[in-house]
C-alpha cells in the first residue's frame, strides 16, 4: 500500500518530536534526568559537542528535510562565517557533524509506524513554505497508522517567528 502526504514546518518538528521521544537512548536519558532538546539561539553544538564526543555520548540531531543541504562538506568548504565579502542577512558557516544520530520525517516515520519513506517533493507558499512532501509503502496495517498518525498532526501551529527588525540586529549584513 501507498500513501502520499505533505508537511508544514511546525507539522514535521511534531513528528520528528513524537519519534525522538521514542528513541531508547531519549528514553534512557530521560529516565537519568538527563538530555538535551534543542536551543532556540543555536548554542548549543558549541557548548556541548565536546563533551558528547569525550564521554562517547549518543547525539541525536532532530531536523526537518526543508533544512536539506545536499553536500554538507562541499557547502562547508565553500567558505566560513568571516570569508563572504558580501551578505545579506546573518553571516554563517556549517559544521559538519560526524557520529550523530539524525532523525528526519522519514527515520521518524520508521520509527513510529515502520513504513518505509521517501522525500517526493518540497517548497509551497504561505503557511506551507519549507513544506515537504512524503510517499510511504508499506503493508496495509503500517501505512494506515502512518497516515493516522499524520492526520493528528496536521494543523500543527507554527513556531513564533524570532527575527528581529535588521535595524535592531547587532549582526551586521550587507544589506544597508
Amino acid at each position: 500500500m501507498q500513501a502520499l502526504f505533505t508537511l508544514t514546518p511546525a507539522e514535521s518538528r511534531r513528528l520528528i518530536a513524537k519519534a525522538v521521544a521514542l528513541l531508547p537512548e531519549v528514553r534512557r536519558a530521560q529516565a537519568a534526568g538527563r538530555i538535551i532538546i534543542g536551543n532556540p539561539t543555536g548554542g548549543t553544538m558549541g557548548a556541548v559537542y565536546n563533551t558528547v564526543f569525550l564521554r562517547n555520548a549518543k547525539l541525536i540531531i532532530p531536523v526537518g528535510l526543508e533544512k536539506l543541504v545536499p553536500s554538507v562538506l562541499d557547502a562547508a568548504a565553500f567558505g566560513g562565517m568571516h570569508t563572504w565579502d558580501l551578505c545579506l542577512g546573518l553571516r554563517c558557516a556549517l559544521w559538519p557533524v560526524t557520529g550523530a544520530t539524525v532523525i528526519t520525517e522519514i527515520e521518524a516515520l520508521s520509527v513510529l509506524a515502520g513504513v518505509e519513506a521517501v522525500h517526493f517533493a518540497s517548497g509551497g507558499i504561505g503557511n506551507s513554505a519549507g513544506a515537504v512532501t512524503l510517499a510511504i509503502a508499506g503493508e496495509d496495517g503500517p501505512v494506515r497508522a502512518a497516515f493516522e498518525l499524520v492526520k493528528s498532526i496536521k494543523g500543527e501551529p507554527p513556531l513564533a517567528d524570532a527575527k528581529r527588525p535588521c535595524s535592531e540586529c547587532e549582526n551586521h549584513c550587507d544589506r544597508f
